[in-house]
């Protein structure tokens, strides 16, 4: 009687295990599906789900949208080996799992500010935010140590962020299309700095910080209202591309003629009269956009430009003799009258 008592128990327990075990089952596949994200990035989708609350996968298949037909199986990665994603609003909540994350795409995700979660991804090196609706940055955007590019185009900043200056391992910021009037001096401690562009700003003058920036390669300055090209410009002597067209310049100083490895120079749509001898200095120079300005004579040292190949006159008040003599000047170069 005992023996069959202990039998009927076990099978009870038995049957109590097994009927955990399959709802336990169904549950993870409930929870498992209910949180199924979508990322898109060009015409692949990035598909993560949580196979616990405590540690997070994702399964990576490459879906063409087109004919609806897989490209690749699915492949199980760890979330922390992702190196680039591109997020919308809604997936801000998922930020904090992607501590490894080198590349984050914020861009036209309708923000008016960063969130949070961002701060914790220190491995970040690139961080796009363009076309949203962001008026200025949070302090902690300075725990973002790795940081070596940053995009700001197309949104309502109006005052310089003071707190981009502490990102020490920055190289290439571009806040152009903003509302910015004033380039801080703060400027000058972005010493890794190679590229650097706020075109389309309210900009009136250069600090002259921003020369101390020895290793700027490219500086666009281009639809602001500088009046005045300071004479310092001649320490940037690694810039290799300087674009500074439809402002209010009237003329250049002499110093231009010290930047040695300038290959790229967008004067076009200024109010320059003429160009200082010093000009011929600029050995290296391949292209040169004078187009929309007042000059009518280009100097004779300009013929020392062997490397350039093209320059653009469009726009300006230039005699037909005059012309002439310039295509001897410059008998090697494709002119655009």
């Amino acid at each position: 009687m005992n023996k069959n008592r202990i039998v009927k128990l076990c099978i009870f327990f038995l049957s109590c295990c097994i009927v955990f075990f399959i709802i336990t089952i169904i549950i993870l596949f409930a929870a498992k599906k209910s949180i199924l994200k979508k990322y898109t990035t060009g015409k692949c989708q990035i598909r993560a789900f949580s196979i616990n609350s405590l540690k997070i996968y994702s399964t990576v298949t490459f879906f063409n949208t087109k004919n609806s037909t897989f490209e690749q199986e699915p492949v199980i990665w760890s979330i922390n080996q992702w190196k680039s994603v591109k997020f919308t609003k809604q997936d801000f909540e998922y930020l904090i799992f992607l501590k490894g994350i080198t590349f984050l795409n914020l861009s036209e995700a309708g923000i008016t500010q960063l969130p949070q979660d961002i701060f914790y991804l220190k491995s970040l090196t690139h961080l796009r935010l363009v076309g949203n609706k962001i008026v200025t940055l949070p302090m902690e955007i300075v725990s973002l140590q790795n940081l070596s590019t940053l995009n700001l185009q197309k949104n309502q900043i109006s005052v310089f962020p003071l707190e981009i200056c502490e990102l020490k391992k920055l190289s290439i910021l571009d806040i152009d299309h903003n509302k910015i009037a004033k380039i801080p001096r703060e400027i000058e401690q972005l010493k890794n700095l190679s590229k650097l562009s706020f075109m389309f700003n309210r900009v009136q003058t250069l600090p002259v910080e921003i020369f101390n920036l020895k290793n700027l390669i490219s500086l666009t300055v281009s639809m602001n209202k500088i009046k005045i090209l300071p004479s310092k410009i001649k320490y940037l002597k690694k810039i290799q591309v300087l674009a500074i067209s439809d402002c209010q310049i009237n003329e250049l100083p002499p110093e231009i003629g010290q930047l040695e490895n300038l290959n790229h120079f967008n004067l076009g749509g200024n109010k320059i009269n003429e160009l200082p001898p010093e000009i011929g200095k600029l050995k290296k120079l391949i292209t040169l956009d004078l187009s929309n300005n007042r000059i009518n004579m280009l100097p004779s040292k300009i013929n020392q430009l062997t490397k350039l190949s093209r320059i653009n006159l469009r726009g300006n008040s230039i005699s037909n003799k005059k012309k002439e003599v310039i295509k001897l000047l410059l008998n090697k170069c494709t002119i655009y009258w």
